[in-house]
């Protein structure tokens, strides 16, 4: 378990996840036969089921946000309530090394309050932003029932 939750960061995360891999690769149980695409939604994906859609924000500082930087986690709580006022909830916070420098996961209502809230976030010129719309495993069947 420690090793797993050194990994990913996040112990609850990181078991939840490793219990999932397990599960797919048939590690936890090597008689199962269960295929893949049978799998049932995971305690994540029934979390969310019933909520708003989910996004994830990559963010880049920039240079005034690198100076600046020991304001992160002050910054990171305006964040937070500034999706909150808006109806979302930050679902987690992480700061990452490599081409970007945090990625968010975040609910919202709609597509419309994420560009507002990374538009106003972005004009305060500590960060620039990507967001994206991410579709759980149980939303997959709703979007592909939309396929011709």
């Amino acid at each position: 378990e420690w090793a797993v939750g050194f990994f990913f960061g996040n112990m609850e995360l990181s078991l939840e996840l490793w219990n999932i891999i397990a599960g797919i690769s048939g590690f936890d149980d090597q008689t199962s036969t269960t295929p893949v695409a049978n799998i049932p939604p995971t305690p994540i994906d029934l979390a969310l089921e019933d909520t708003m859609a989910t996004y994830i924000n990559f963010l880049s500082f920039t240079e005034q946000g690198v100076k600046t930087i020991k304001e992160l986690p002050a910054r990171i709580a305006a964040g937070r309530q500034a999706i909150e006022a808006n109806g979302g909830k930050l679902i987690q916070n992480y700061l990452t090394m490599g081409a970007q420098n945090a990625v968010l996961i975040l609910e919202a209502p709609d597509d419309e309050t994420v560009a507002s809230i990374a538009l106003a976030t972005a004009g305060l010129g500590n960060i620039r932003t990507t967001s994206m719309r991410a579709f759980t495993e149980a939303e997959i069947p709703g979007v592909l029932s939309r396929l011709p």
